[in-house]
């Protein structure tokens, strides 16, 4: 796709308790909001994204592509995102792409020559990590870890979390370590996805899905949680 095909690209982000949109128009504006929805993403997200279009005086037939937040994240948040997302660029023969949690760190860290295990919650007390070095991670890296396990992760090098709200109950530190918590909004997801969508790096809808559901050890995880609790 050439720019003047990308004027108008909305983002959208509901991997957590946080709806963040985003909206780049005329090429080279933006307006972006971001708003506590707890578990009501579903009930809000397409009067956000209405709000969000009048305020750039944009109707949603004039979105020329969408980014879509793929996560790791809440369940139902990823999948209401995804779906919304989906349901605009058929309706308007547009395309969107996926950008993670992990490839934001990844573009944070991008500077440090060091490894830093990032961090993204997952369930209760449970978090995916991955290790980001030089602003590059392995997705097949990616696995969980539990609380209880931070601490000694700590003493082995820096930890970062991204993602991360104050339910989330992270708040640790260990052996004179400090975690650090990676700020984002829809500006860098916007920023990725527009260079996918230059690079004609979109596929079929069909594919895109939350990242953490192309994990087999989460899948697994969750899972056993759930029979266990209904046993």
């Amino acid at each position: 796709m050439t720019t003047d095909d990308l004027q108008n690209v909305l983002a959208i982000d509901s991997s957590t308790s946080v709806l963040k949109l985003g909206l780049q128009f005329q090429s080279d504006r933006m307006v972006k909001s971001g708003e506590q929805v707890e578990q009501s993403h579903g009930q809000m997200i397409i009067r956000k994204i209405q709000n969000l279009l009048e305020s750039a005086a944009l109707s949603i037939d004039q979105v020329n592509a969408i980014v879509v937040c793929t996560g790791p994240g809440s369940f139902t948040g990823l999948r209401i995102g995804l779906a919304a997302a989906k349901g605009i660029a058929v309706a308007n023969d547009i395309p969107v792409v996926g950008v993670s949690l992990f490839e934001i760190a990844a573009r944070k860290l991008s500077q440090r020559s060091a490894p830093v295990m990032v961090l993204v919650p997952f369930i209760r007390k449970e978090y995916f990590c991955c290790r980001v070095t030089a602003g590059s991670f392995e997705p097949s890296d990616i696995s969980t870890v539990s609380l209880g396990d931070i601490p000694a992760m700590m003493a082995e090098g820096p930890v970062a979390t991204i993602g991360v709200t104050s339910a989330d109950g992270i708040g640790v530190a260990g052996n004179g370590h400090k975690m650090e918590s990676i700020e984002y909004d829809c500006s860098d997801l916007l920023l990725l996805g527009l260079a996918q969508l230059a690079a004609g790096r979109h596929g079929d809808l069909s594919e895109l899905e939350p990242l953490y559901l192309m994990k087999s050890q989460a899948e697994i995880k969750f899972e056993k949680r759930q029979q266990n609790g209904n046993s």
